[in-house]
């Protein structure tokens, strides 16, 4: 089954998700194969909550039309 297109082709989950609908639907799915994820705390970075670079991997930038400093 491909959860992402089922959860898009369901207009209320489509509206509830709108553009991060495929990070849930992975979610969805790791979950429903049993697929197990090994998280790191400071392997990622997420402007503007993070402000700190510290020894972080990634840059997880998503925010850039919604987000000002000002």
């Amino acid at each position: 089954m491909n959860v992402s297109l089922a959860m898009k082709k369901d207009p209320e989950t489509d509206k509830a998700f709108g553009w991060v609908l495929e990070m849930y639907a992975y979610a969805v799915s790791s979950a429903l194969h049993g697929v197990h994820n090994i998280l790191y705390k400071d392997f990622m970075i997420q402007p503007p909550w993070d402000k700190q670079l510290g020894k972080t991997y990634i840059i997880h930038y998503t925010y850039g039309c919604d987000y000002s400093m000002k």
